[in-house]
């Protein structure tokens, strides 16, 4: 896990990632798209006041999509078994 606390003009861009995050989530292909998954929200406690983001780490993989060719690769691949449904 790891925690994004943003200087706070950058607090709306935050909170765009976080949604996005949360939509990537709870889609259905959510299992095959590689993205960060949004946890929870980090506070202050003397204040309550959101300061940042905590999401569970996605580890390299060298071997998988290391390349912008494998990319291409594993997304086509990806299309062609949505195409079979």
């Amino acid at each position: 896990m790891f925690c994004k606390c943003p200087d706070p003009s950058l607090w709306q861009a935050l909170e765009s990632e976080f949604s996005c995050l949360q939509t990537i989530a709870q889609s259905p292909p959510s299992s095959s798209i590689r993205a960060p998954k949004p946890t929870g929200l980090v506070s202050r406690t003397e204040t309550g006041k959101l300061v940042g983001i905590l999401e569970d780490n996605i580890p390299h993989a060298p071997d998988k999509a290391s390349t912008l060719q494998a990319i291409a690769e594993e997304i086509s691949a990806i299309l062609e078994l949505r195409r079979k449904r």
